[in-house]
């Protein structure tokens, strides 16, 4: 079984080969010809593509670690403004 690191870096290593490919197909429906019926089709894998993949993925790689993330606060009650400390509890 894979470490939490492992897991990171394939999902890295994923997001970044798609990163690429999303760079790459909006280059080349940028600079290919393409029929004035298709179009509207190229709009639309552009647009799809571009805040579906590419955005998820940058999002994902600019939110941090994950690892980071994993110890959560469990001093902090469903109150915002009210954070128990070791003598109040």
């Amino acid at each position: 079984m894979a470490s939490d690191s492992e897991h990171f870096n394939y999902v890295f290593y994923f997001i970044c080969i798609l990163v690429f490919t999303v760079i790459g197909v909006d280059v080349a429906v940028m600079f290919i010809p393409i029929p004035s019926g298709g179009q509207k089709y190229a709009d639309l894998l552009i647009g799809g593509l571009n805040t579906g993949a590419l955005m998820t993925g940058i999002q994902y790689l600019l939110g941090g670690n994950p690892l980071a993330k994993k110890a959560a606060d469990t001093n902090v009650t469903g109150d915002n403004n009210k954070v128990l400390t070791p003598e109040s509890k």
